[in-house]
């Protein structure tokens, strides 16, 4: 593989996720957004997202918030992005920032039957519905 190919560089990365190898695409993906920024281009939202993940699966979850909000500076409407921003920052008690990425998530897909179940356990966990 060519090094400095960033696109088979993201698609190894995406690869390695799916791989459960999560450390290595973290690395990888990262690889290719500095080599895009350093050749003066802009990395597509596509390219945070996926080290989102890696990095949320590493548990490097300040780095996967990092990543998941550079998603949505490049795409406002991603609600990938929004929802695993939204999860991560559930579990760690950040309840009012989650609750915000969940509300983002449901304008972008008011059906999603995943942001419509977080919100409710939200609202119904810190009583935030009617008596």
């Amino acid at each position: 593989m060519d090094e400095d190919n960033t696109e088979a560089l993201l698609l190894f990365g995406k690869l390695l996720i799916q791989k459960k190898e999560s450390a290595k695409a973290a690395a990888t993906i990262s690889k290719a957004i500095r080599i895009l920024e350093e050749s003066g281009n802009e990395a597509k939202a596509s390219s945070f997202f996926y080290l989102g993940q890696a990095y949320e699966y590493e548990k490097e979850y300040r780095k996967a918030i990092d990543s998941f909000k550079k998603c949505l500076q490049r795409e406002e409407r991603n609600f990938g992005a929004a929802i695993h921003l939204a999860s991560i920052l559930q579990g760690l008690n950040e309840i009012e920032r989650s609750h915000k990425y969940f509300a983002m998530a449901l304008q972008i897909d008011h059906n999603s039957i995943v942001a419509n179940y977080a919100i409710g356990k939200l609202y119904q966990e810190h009583h935030w519905l009617a008596e």
